[in-house]
């Protein structure tokens, strides 16, 4: 990653708020991580800053730097912390697994590193001895399948993060090298199902760099897939590379729900566009727009007022639904009884919809909103 650095931000940025967020859903802190390109514990940045003229990429990455320089502020983002732990600067920058160590904690860490620089290899095996986790020289694609350090472990019980940043997505596969191809779908899926059947809460992070446009499209059409298949949502951001193309994240999350306020500061998430409508391209439904948002806001709120009256049902892509007994809950109501019980009784039970218990049902919330106004006469309200 330090090679190109264009991209440290972003990917670095959502790795380190990932963690985060995924440690506080487990007990004990502790995070299982599978990486699946590795790099040297320390590199120093390929080109100079004083170069040439930093892009966006650049710029944000510059400007966390020099925050970590600084005291801690309180809020700050986890990457600032992190770079202030490891001491980052361009001649002495952290990959993933250091970052991530100075967030959680060499102990509180279990599970992979792949790299296939020998050199490098060496350096990632001196640097976690002693601990759960494992480097290996090794391509990722060798590493994912049961026996590999990659491989979700069959009893696996913390939180887990899954990332890969290869150079880039491609249609066409030209072997086993640092690209992402289409081809890959299948062992991928067949890789992060085991981790999403877990049912522990994970995140699968997915980076590609320097992307055109039209292969950002395909690139989005393949994670959608990719998320559809494991069982996960997903969400999707970009930041401006050089010469006008994007350096992209594909986000796919399980058994959590990330707020908006995930994304490190100047990383935009993509929502689809009428480009985006073209024949053959998927346009992303998952993608932290008003639905999803909405969706998490109902979760939060079936969490605090609904606890036992749920039918058991996932969390995955829909909204909370009550369980059969407790249908009449999901129409709100004032404290006083005589009033509560017109407003229920305005749709008779035997007229209600099939998904009247879910806590997106629209015949819920009319029958929420008409039936107080006529259960305190207050048809006043609808006139201009």
């Amino acid at each position: 990653m330090a090679k190109g650095n264009d991209g440290n931000y972003l990917q670095h940025g959502i790795e380190t708020e990932a963690a985060i967020r995924l440690v506080r859903e487990g007990a004990g802190g502790r995070l299982h991580i599978a990486l699946g390109h590795g790099m040297a514990p320390f590199d120093p940045f390929e080109h100079k800053f004083a170069e040439r003229k930093p892009g966006l990429c650049r710029s944000k990455l510059e400007d966390a730097l020099d925050r970590s320089r600084r005291p801690m502020q309180p809020g700050e983002p986890s990457i600032v912390t992190a770079y202030r732990e490891t001491e980052a600067s361009e001649e002495h920058y952290p990959n993933s697994a250091e970052l991530l160590r100075a967030l959680v904690g060499t102990d509180k860490l279990a599970g992979g590193i792949a790299e296939i620089d020998s050199g490098k290899g060496k350096m990632l095996a001196e640097a976690w001895a002693g601990s759960d986790v494992v480097p290996v020289c090794s391509s990722w694609r060798r590493q994912v399948l049961s026996g590999g350090v990659l491989a979700c472990p069959g009893d696996l019980r913390i939180p887990w993060l899954f990332t890969l940043d290869p150079m880039t997505y491609r249609e066409t596969e030209r072997g086993d090298d640092e690209h992402l191809y289409y081809s890959d779908i299948d062992l991928l899926s067949e890789a992060l199902t085991p981790f999403t059947r877990s049912k522990q809460p994970g995140i699968a992070a997915f980076f590609v760099y320097n992307v055109k446009s039209a292969d950002e499209c395909r690139f989005r059409k393949f994670a959608d897939e990719l998320a559809g298949r494991v069982g996960a949502t997903i969400r999707s951001c970009w930041l401006t590379h050089r010469g006008g193309n994007r350096n992209l994240a594909a986000v796919l999350c399980s058994h959590i729900e990330l707020s908006p306020d995930f994304l490190p500061a100047g990383l935009t998430m993509h929502r689809p566009t009428v480009d985006d409508r073209r024949p053959g391209v998927s346009v992303m439904a998952n993608d932290g727009g008003y639905v999803d948002a909405l969706v998490r806001t109902l979760w939060l709120w079936a969490d605090k007022h609904h606890r036992g009256e749920l039918d058991g049902g996932p969390r995955l892509k829909r909204p909370p639904v009550l369980a059969t007994g407790a249908a009449s809950r999901n129409v709100l109501v004032p404290s006083q009884r005589s009033k509560a019980d017109s407003i229920r009784a305005a749709i008779p039970k035997e007229r209600r919809h099939r998904w009247f218990r879910s806590l997106k049902s629209s015949q819920a919330l009319t029958q929420s909103v008409f039936g107080a106004i006529q259960a305190f006469d207050r048809l006043d309200l609808l006139q201009d």
